[in-house]
């Protein structure tokens, strides 16, 4: 049976500003940020067998994210499972994408701003008490992304046409307030009478000052920026549509933990493909298919004389999710795969089903349950239970309108 399991996922800081005209760029102002987070989906961890959803709801992208996997023992014990995920558009220079290209769906946009790397690392015990090591690569992106839902749309509009008064009014401001200063004007009749190697000094002296006064603007206005922050919070960054999603990874297994002992356990590829409906009251539904090719190396089966061998093996993997999202709070899916052999005759084909329960939480929060049947092993048809329960807390799945 598998372990009562808990999932955490830190999503690192790293911000990404919706990047306006280059005129309103050299201007300073105030930013508003939108959560987009989504509960991560690891190829890592899934090439590894280690999934909890195997049919994963295309989502917006998150700048990193890292997930500890624990057989609990009563949520005592250490971590031996762990993933990193990471998109490197965002990680290296993705903050200056603009809002028409982050919302579009164009194919080459949505494959740069997707592209996903993952790293997954399993350890387990053998009977023998010794343990064993895998690795798993993966990377993942969007064909297909849908488009942005027409009440968000209109809804970033008009926070924006806010946004862009608020940081005119708090110009307006500081630039009356700097006329007023006496102690700005002071440094500028100074500026004007000093020898050429005390200019550097006292142009930071004036640099420092306009700092100053656009701090003390900004508090002025703290209720107004509070208020817009608010704003910007009220609808979820969400798509509807058609949506498309390809993956990809490699398992590597190190007997012993000895590194000169490692050899390519498995590796395969997958999509998913399907349509989100339009919110109803809130309300939307989501229909989702899954294709996925697995090869097996040396993997264990029992042929028709009971004897236990080993063989390369093909598996083809077909599924179904359906996943209903109420007022962008509670998620409840369910989902089936089959998995038929391809080489091995003896071994039987199976099935996965499960149920999952999502529900979102202030600050960036995510919980998740999931209970069901996992594919039958080869040999034996013991420790097939799913029960987990999934927490997700977001740090970078902020977007920000500037």
């Amino acid at each position: 049976m598998r372990g009562f399991v808990l999932t955490l996922a830190a999503l690192f800081w790293h911000q990404m500003l919706f990047a306006q005209d280059d005129s309103q760029n050299d201007s300073q102002g105030e930013e508003v940020t939108l959560d987009q987070l989504a509960v991560p989906s690891s190829p890592g961890f899934l090439i590894l067998g280690e999934e909890i959803t195997s049919i994963e709801k295309p989502t917006n992208a998150t700048d990193f994210i890292a997930s500890v996997k624990n057989a609990s023992d009563g949520f005592s014990s250490l971590p031996k499972n762990f993933a990193i995920e990471f998109l490197p558009f965002w990680v290296f220079g993705g903050s200056n994408t603009n809002y028409k290209s982050l919302t579009s769906n164009s194919v080459g946009d949505n494959i740069e701003q997707s592209f996903q790397v993952s790293i997954a690392t399993q350890t387990k015990t053998t009977d023998a008490g010794t343990d064993s090591t895998q690795l798993g690569l993966g990377f993942k992106f969007s064909i297909l992304r849908g488009d942005i839902n027409d009440d968000f749309a209109k809804h970033a509009r008009r926070v924006q046409n806010l946004l862009n008064e608020f940081n005119l009014e708090m110009s307006s401001r500081a630039a009356k307030k700097e006329n007023e200063d006496t102690q700005l004007k002071a440094l500028n009749r100074r500026l004007l009478d000093a020898d050429e190697d005390d200019e550097p000094g006292i142009q930071k002296e004036i640099e420092s000052r306009q700092a100053e006064i656009l701090k003390e603007v900004e508090l002025q206005l703290t209720k107004e920026k509070e208020e817009l922050k608010n704003l910007a919070t009220e609808y979820k960054f969400t798509r509807y549509g058609w949506k498309w999603d390809v993956a990809g990874a490699w398992a590597l297994s190190f007997r012993d933990q000895n590194f000169d002992e490692r050899e390519v356990q498995r590796f395969g590829i997958w999509t998913t493909f399907g349509y989100e409906t339009k919110k109803v009251n809130e309300n939307y539904l989501s229909f989702l298919g899954l294709a996925r090719w697995i090869k097996n190396f040396d993997d264990p089966y029992i042929d028709v004389n009971d004897a236990t061998l080993e063989a390369d093996n093909t598996y083809i993997d077909t599924g179904l999710r359906l996943i209903y999202t109420m007022k962008e709070k509670l998620s409840v899916s369910g989902e089936y795969l089959y998995r038929q052999s391809r080489d091995i005759d003896e071994i039987s084909s199976s099935d996965r089903y499960t149920l999952n329960v999502n529900y979102q939480l202030p600050k960036n929060k995510v919980v998740t349950f999931t209970y069901g049947k996992d594919f039958d092993g080869n040999i034996t048809k013991d420790g097939n239970l799913i029960a987990a329960i999934n927490l997700v807390v977001g740090l970078g799945s902020e977007r920000s309108l500037k």
